[in-house]
């Protein structure tokens, strides 16, 4: 019963997903670049780098303004 409703929806998928990939840029660009994501280590690298940053960032944000906060 369930690898029936799996395979159901599924194919439902495949049957909204091949048109929009023929006939979308955006989902042909997206696809593009999270093949390119996905296959190249030094860009992967990159981005975990950034995102690593980023959220560094913005942790340290947040922790500046409660202890200016705590003392204003």
């Amino acid at each position: 019963m369930l690898h029936k409703i799996a395979e159901t929806l599924e194919l439902a998928f495949w049957k909204l997903a091949i048109p929009l990939m023929t006939r979308s840029k955006a989902v042909r660009a997206f696809i593009r670049t999270a093949y390119k994501i996905n296959t190249d280590p030094l860009l992967k690298k990159d981005i975990a780098l950034s995102i690593a940053i980023s959220g560094a960032g913005f942790a340290f944000s947040v922790a500046v303004f409660s202890l200016m906060m705590l003392f204003v």
